[in-house]
């Protein structure tokens, strides 16, 4: 099952029998290429029943809020259910792009807003912020409040003094402690005990310190590693275009060393994940002891943002 769309259309193939919801009202059903419909300056979530289960199908990926990096954290399975797409959004920060892209934006109905950029980057950087949407900022990572690499940050004259890899060595740092004893992370969890999304956060590329942020929500919710870690990597895909544009600008023997500075590694998120479990042993045990979510409070989260899967009817 796949579903297709070709600029506002929608299509879905199914090899199987599904009926095909959107907003409680049957609009498709049977099997092959189905017709889903146009959805203008939206993002569309359609519920698929088959075989008995009940499914989310929506994108990932939203270009059309002209923000590089953009996506719905929903949509990957747990033991307990599908994440629901609609709730949380990930990316580089909300730069004020054409009206079009501000009506999509103000389309998903964003109540808060994180940013996790430090103040030097947000100066002359500041985000759009839709309506009826509250903002707060908390750096979540010191790299980023350390004047060496902002006023006087030349990569031309790091890698000509061979000073490049320091910069990789302090990332590694950061994200070894970035998931424990977080301004940044408290607040994004209150609100999400709160029950107040849509949430979306972001850092300046929606990669390392979001990257980050998304992953814990996941684990939180139940996914597995494999697809923390997928999910951590789509990172590389969405922003190959502008990462490779930005590194051709300079000599080509700087190219292999600027890398590891655009493009995220496995082993960047496993140091935040070892980190974790050496202090806590479990992600449980993490969740709880940083946050305050319980067993409990975890149930209550987990029934806000999945959507169960099993023994469902169209009806």
């Amino acid at each position: 099952m796949e579903l297709i769309w070709e600029k506002e259309h929608y299509y879905l193939e199914a090899e199987k029998e599904v009926v095909v919801r959107y907003h409680h009202q049957i609009i498709a059903s049977g099997q092959g290429r189905l017709d889903l419909g146009t959805y203008p300056d939206c993002h569309p979530v359609f519920e698929v029943f088959l075989d008995g289960q009940n499914l989310q199908l929506s994108k990932r990926y939203l270009p059309e809020t002209g923000v590089t990096n953009f996506r719905d954290l929903g949509g990957y399975h747990t033991p307990y259910g599908q994440i629901a797409y609609g709730n949380f959004y990930r990316g580089a920060w909300l730069r004020k792009t054409t009206e079009a892209a501000k009506q999509y934006i103000d389309g998903l109905h964003i109540k808060n807003i994180l940013d996790l950029r430090s103040p030097v980057e947000t100066l002359h950087k500041e985000d759009y912020l839709p309506p009826h949407c509250t903002y707060a900022r908390y750096s979540a990572a010191g790299m980023m409040d350390d004047p060496r690499y902002h006023d006087h940050f030349d990569i031309d004259l790091l890698v000509q003094n061979g000073h490049l890899d320091e910069i990789e060595i302090y990332l590694k740092k950061t994200y070894t402690v970035m998931g424990i004893g977080s301004e940044a992370m408290q607040y994004l969890f209150d609100k999400i005990k709160k029950h107040e999304t849509p949430l979306y956060f972001h850092c300046s590329a929606g990669k390392d310190r979001t990257g980050v942020s998304g992953a814990l929500i996941m684990l939180l919710l139940g996914a597995s590693q494999e697809d923390v870690m997928h999910d951590y990597l789509l990172s590389n895909v969405y922003r190959r275009e502008v990462n490779e544009k930005r590194i051709s600008a300079y000599p080509e023997r700087m190219h292999a060393a600027l890398r590891p500075l655009y493009y995220v590694k496995p082993e960047y998120l496993q140091l935040t994940l070892d980190h974790i479990l050496e202090r806590y042993g479990t992600f449980e045990n993490y969740f709880e002891k940083e946050y305050g979510i319980d067993e409990e409070m975890r149930h209550q989260i987990r029934a806000w943002y999945l959507v169960p899967e099993k023994n469902q009817t169209s009806d």
